[in-house]
């Protein structure tokens, strides 16, 4: 069996205890069809589906169009829910009622991640072939390459580039003496503090954090200035791209999914860290009540937590916080720890057959520096201002690396993902999908990334 290596993201174990078997029902229920997608591997950060399991998810797309946009909306709308249970669900005497309410809306967003890494194989395939339709064989792979990624450009700013502008704007305004313990420091925070948090690793953004951000800006308002040019530029050349196939509606239409699911694929992913933020009080008071750190609660299983509520009595997950793997098999689940991680492993290991790394160039730029490999958020210190970012693929709480990079490579992803997104908006050279750049370079490797032309 082929499997695909989807997404690396470290979390506990109740994520992806929950995720595999319970999306899966949702999966057939959001999308009317019988899925029956039958295996599922998190392997300490890595997680893969099989290729067929992929591959018949999306020829329901392609066989059935009209889903495409009935499943955007349902997404959008899903992230919308999350958020308001979230921000305003009452704590309540019954902790087992409030667990089960908010896992039953975590659980959906496994399916329709599930979903839109299908979808946006389909949008990216159809808006290629609509392309390549229209303009013929007036284009070169450098301008094919070009045009792809600008239609890939987010209509609307994330909240991350938000932040980042309004950070920027503090910097310009006041000294770093000024900004500490202010009131301006404090609003910032209450605004954009849970843009640090990873699904249910609690890790807000504090005064400290946000202050050595600011250290390392080296001229607020050029930054900024370059920021704000970067977004018009990149308006212009949209607007002006968009004139020019304004009378080709198949490949609007085309354009119009991929801008859809590039603003959905960010605000999905800032939707679950913030409201995992807003409802983290539930996973305190679970942590007082069962008397253990509220850090831990996480790596228990819901079935284990459920039960932990009833009698209070609790197993030792030390094995766990060392790192885990969580095999889905066909209706069960199994949990990993030590060395049966490592042969769980062996299975998905794959030999470089070169030294070549080669990606889509999601951001135009070219960087030269020395290369730091982060994986992990534990990592980050590491990669000083200037320095090339490497790393399997970025999330949410990567921003405080990403603004000092002088590049950014990735293992996974494409046009639409986090990393592509967001470099385009702080217009950091990027590419993205080369599936090996992790397991070639290391760190202290000085490299060229030429995001212009190669990809390479």
């Amino acid at each position: 069996m082929g499997y695909k290596k989807i997404v690396h993201i470290k979390q506990e174990p109740l994520t992806f205890s929950v995720l595999p078997l319970g999306s899966w029902n949702y999966l057939e229920e959001m999308l009317e069809e019988p899925v029956n997608f039958s295996h599922f591997y998190y392997l300490d950060g890595d997680i893969y589906l099989l290729k067929e399991d992929l591959e018949k998810l999306e020829k329901i797309f392609i066989d059935k169009p009209k889903k495409i946009n009935a499943m955007l909306d349902l997404i959008d709308q899903q992230s919308n829910e999350f958020v308001a249970f979230c921000e305003n669900h009452k704590k309540s005497e019954n902790l087992g009622e409030s667990l089960k309410s908010f896992m039953t809306l975590y659980k959906k967003f496994g399916a329709n991640g599930v979903i839109m890494l299908a979808l946006e194989e389909v949008i990216r395939k159809n808006l290629e072939e609509q392309l390549l339709k229209h303009f013929s064989q007036d284009l070169d792979e450098r301008k094919f390459q070009k045009k792809i990624s600008l239609l890939s450009t987010n209509a609307k700013e994330s909240h991350t580039i938000k932040e980042k502008k309004d950070l920027l704007e503090l910097a310009s305004k006041y000294s770093l003496d000024e900004l500490k313990g202010s009131k301006e420091i404090k609003e910032h925070l209450e605004k954009y503090a849970w843009l640090n948090c990873k699904f249910l690793r609690y890790s807000p953004y504090g005064e400290k954090e946000i202050l050595e951000r600011i250290a390392n800006f080296s001229n607020s308002k050029e930054e900024l200035k370059k920021i704000e040019v970067n977004m018009k530029d990149l308006e212009a050349e949209l607007n002006s791209l968009i004139l020019e196939i304004k009378n080709n509606y198949v490949l609007l239409k085309a354009v119009e999914d991929m801008q859809k699911i590039c603003f959905l694929r960010t605000n999905r992913l800032e939707a679950i860290n913030y409201g995992c933020y807003k409802i983290y009080w539930l996973f305190e008071e679970l942590g007082d009540f069962l008397n253990i750190q509220h850090q831990k609660v996480p790596f228990y299983l819901y079935e284990e937590l459920m039960g932990a509520l009833n009698n209070k009595k609790m197993i030792d997950i030390e094995e766990r916080t060392k790192g885990y793997a969580i095999i889905a098999k066909n209706g069960s689940i199994t949990l990993l720890t030590g060395r049966e991680i490592e042969k769980a492993k062996k299975e998905f290991e794959t030999k470089k057959h070169t030294n070549s790394i080669k990606g889509l160039i999601a951001s135009k730029g070219i960087a030269q520096g020395v290369v730091k490999i982060i994986k992990d958020h534990h990592e980050m210190e590491k990669l000083s201002k200037g320095e090339i970012l490497v790393t399997p693929m970025t999330t949410p709480d990567f921003v405080v690396v990403m603004e000092k990079a002088g590049a950014i490579v990735t293992d996974l992803g494409g046009l639409t993902s986090h990393a592509a997104i967001i470099s385009r908006e702080m217009n950091i050279p990027c590419i993205v999908g080369t599936d090996n750049a992790t397991q070639i370079l290391k760190d202290g490797d000085f490299v060229i990334v030429d995001a212009l032309e190669k990809g390479e």
